[in-house]
């Protein structure tokens, strides 16, 4: 009886296949990782390249654009006067996006008739959005459409100094947060209103309120 030796090992042909199939992933790898580095430095170049200024008025719109309401027995319900505003943003410049985060937007005015905007994030240090020489900062809020803001069934975009949580019409939020700034002579130097995305899902968090 004759015995064949057991093969041990990979025959050439299935060594070669082998050798095919790691450098077929090799390559799409090189590839995936070359057009990451190139989306990095693309971006890297624009944020560079990018006027300071612009990117600030971005950053200041998310974050009054994504203002969201609090819950009826929460402590940071949004509240906003000429000078400040507080409250929960889903889209927080050095959080997580998309996780409420308590945020103030601070406005400090100086003797000198300077006027800066101070961006605070709970547990981060913080941070001056703009500067400004001779000049006045203010925030606005704009609400339109409650029956509490019409005059004559129409509707006004009626724009206050002051807001708080309204506890009879369930609301708060403003429709929109108007960022001004303006000389001694009353010109506006830069204005930026932000429309609330969360304005229309107000209500819902406070629907408990309807049982009382």
């Amino acid at each position: 009886m004759i015995c064949t030796p057991r093969q041990n090992g990979f025959t050439l042909l299935e060594t070669l296949v082998v050798l095919f199939i790691l450098s077929l992933v090799m390559t799409l790898l090189m590839q995936g990782i070359a057009n990451i580095y190139r989306i990095r430095t693309s971006l890297g170049n624009t944020i560079i390249n990018a006027n300071p200024e612009v990117l600030r008025r971005q950053w200041l719109q998310n974050v009054m654009t994504a203002m969201t309401a609090d819950s009826s027995n929460g402590s940071h319900k949004f509240t906003g006067t000429a000078t400040e505003i507080t409250g929960l943003t889903l889209s927080p410049l050095l959080g997580r996006s998309g996780v409420a985060t308590p945020v103030q937007l601070v406005i400090n005015q100086r003797e000198d008739n300077s006027c800066s905007l101070i961006y605070k994030e709970e547990g981060q240090q913080p941070l001056q959005l703009g500067s400004w020489q001779q000049a006045e900062c203010h925030f606005s809020y704009s609400s339109a459409g409650n029956s509490h803001y019409r005059n004559n069934n129409r509707e006004k975009q009626i724009f206050h100094s002051n807001w708080q949580y309204d506890k009879k019409h369930l609301l708060q939020l403003p429709d929109g947060i108007l960022f001004t700034v303006t000389n001694n002579r009353k010109e506006h130097l830069s204005t930026l209103f932000a429309a609330v995305a969360s304005r229309k899902q107000d209500r819902i968090l406070f629907s408990e309120f309807l049982k009382q």
